[in-house]
């Protein structure tokens, strides 16, 4: 509180933290700046056209409860069991097949796919072969996922947490 107040200019990486420090009195908003986020041009991805079905979903985030695994864990379960044709590429986990996997039910688990560690330079690829981009996190400062993906032209479902609610209009389209 103390060093914002002090500070010429506070960087903020979305409008949350913006409309918290002013809320609070901590600085004046000539003060506050908001941070974009840079995307290499790897990810800039000019979609022509989108398959009629969407049938790969892709999350890509660290495998922990914060980044809503178990909820899309869950939702991705009701949808492949209702009969929805689907595969789940969860990219960037981190974490083995087994504890990325076993969050799933059995019967769900040959429609999921975990990629633990892909290099940033491979990640372009893993979002063009994608049709759907799912960010279901509960907290989040800023996230370079979403820029990416949205970069790739990727449709996206998200929670509405930052930056999603800088980023994202609710139904609109490309």
């Amino acid at each position: 509180k103390l060093a914002v107040r002090r500070s010429d200019l506070v960087l903020c990486q979305n409008v949350e933290e913006v409309n918290y420090l002013v809320d609070q009195r901590w600085a004046t908003i000539d003060r506050v700046r908001r941070l974009e986020g840079g995307i290499p041009s790897a990810f800039f991805n000019d979609r022509r056209a989108y398959p009629p079905r969407a049938r790969r979903l892709l999350l890509v985030a660290q495998w922990r409860e914060a980044k809503g695994v178990v909820y899309a864990a869950d939702a991705f379960a009701t949808l492949v069991r209702g009969g929805a044709d689907l595969e789940l590429w969860c990219a960037g986990t981190r974490q083995a097949d087994e504890i990325v996997l076993g969050v799933f039910p059995a019967d769900v688990r040959d429609h999921v796919r975990n990629f633990a560690n892909v290099p940033h330079a491979a990640m372009a690829d893993i979002y063009r072969q994608c049709d759907i981009y799912l960010h279901p996190s509960m907290s989040e400062g800023s996230s370079q996922a979403q820029l990416e993906a949205m970069a790739s032209a990727l449709p996206m479902v998200s929670t509405a947490t930052a930056p999603a609610i800088d980023l994202l209009v609710d139904g609109a389209g490309f």
